[in-house]
C-alpha cells in the first residue's frame, strides 16, 4: 500500500504528533541527504495534519519508495465553502479542497501564478471568517487555483487548526462509501 510514496504494511500504524499529541499525521518528503541518510536506520519525517508540526519517528518495516504519486505535506479534505479574495474589491469563490497548508478554489476570477493576496474562509455561518493575512497563486488552472497559506494574524492559524481536526474526525468515523 502507497501512503504519499511510502509503503505501509497494514499492520504499521504511523505516530502521534509530539507536539499536539493527535494521530492525524502523515509521511511527508524527505530533505536532502541528512533524511536519506536517517531512513537507512528507518527514522523518517512526518508532518502534523493538525498543528503542522515537522518531525521524525522510529518506523521499522517501512521503507520509501521511489514512485511518489502525492509529494503535499498535508491531506487535502473535500469542502465547499465560501471563501473571499480580499482586495480592492471583495470577491467571493467556493472552496473545492484545503488543508493547512492550503486550498484550492472554484475561481472565475483570473489571478496569475505568484500573485499574493489576502483571504477569508468562511467554513461556519455561525463563526467570523478565518483570516489568512498572506497567500500566494501557486497554480491556476480553467476554473481552480491553488493556493498556499504563508501568513497568518495571531489566534486565526488555531482556529483553521481546530476546524481541521474536527474534519478529520468526522472524516475517520464517516460510514465507509460516504
Amino acid at each position: 500500500m502507497f501512503v504519499g510514496g511510502w509503503e505501509r504494511s497494514l499492520a504499521l500504524t504511523w505516530p502521534n504528533c509530539p507536539r499536539c499529541g493527535k494521530d492525524f499525521v502523515r509521511p511527508t518528503y524527505l530533505k536532502g541527504v541528512f533524511d536519506h541518510l536517517l531512513g537507512l536506520v528507518y527514522l523518517y519525517p512526518f508532518r502534523c495534519q493538525v498543528c503542522t508540526y515537522r518531525f521524525r519517528a522510529l518506523r521499522f518495516g517501512m521503507q520509501h519508495s521511489a514512485q511518489v504519486p502525492d509529494r503535499r505535506q498535508y491531506q487535502r479534505i473535500a469542502a465547499g465553502f465560501p471563501a473571499f479574495l480580499d482586495g480592492q474589491q471583495r470577491r467571493e469563490e467556493r472552496v473545492a479542497d484545503f488543508s493547512m497548508g492550503g486550498c484550492t478554489l472554484k475561481a472565475e476570477t483570473p489571478l496569475s501564478k505568484g500573485a499574493f493576496l489576502q483571504l477569508l474562509l468562511q467554513p461556519s455561518d455561525r463563526e467570523p471568517p478565518i483570516r489568512v493575512e498572506t497567500a500566494i497563486v501557486r497554480s491556476v488552472r480553467s476554473r481552480s487555483i491553488g493556493l498556499q497559506f504563508l501568513e497568518f494574524p495571531a489566534g486565526e492559524k488555531d482556529r483553521l487548526s481546530q476546524f481541521v481536526h474536527s474534519l478529520l474526525v468526522g472524516h475517520r468515523t464517516a460510514p465507509q462509501g460516504s
